[in-house]
């Protein structure tokens, strides 16, 4: 039996701008076997900052749900009056998937 990979999602608040801000690091496993867990922490800092920088970095395994997550953060948090920015630093073969995806513009890869 394989163990389970897991996500590791960290935040660091900004002490600049009053604590309103915070980095969020998300690593490992990306994957829709992640994503409920993803969504939950993106959204429980999503109500207590108002900026957010989002670093994808150190990826095991992504897909596209992720990347559907991350536009959605950012237009809700648009819709919020909130900022949202991301930052990927992929592989090769996982840049590549989301180059034919047709999603690259929604990233920035690093």
């Amino acid at each position: 039996m394989n163990k389970s990979k897991k996500a590791t999602l960290k935040v660091s608040p900004s002490k600049a701008k009053g604590g309103a801000s915070a980095t969020l690091m998300l690593q490992g496993d990306l994957s829709l076997d992640q994503i409920v867990s993803i969504k939950d922490f993106l959204l429980e800092n999503l109500t207590k900052y108002k900026e957010l920088s989002v670093k994808i970095n150190n990826v095991e395994a992504i897909d596209l749900g992720l990347i559907q997550l991350i536009f959605s953060l950012k237009r809700t948090a648009a819709e919020q009056g909130k900022k949202v920015e991301s930052e990927f630093k992929l592989s090769s073969e996982q840049a590549l998937l989301l180059s034919r995806s047709g999603l690259e513009n929604l990233i920035i890869t690093k």
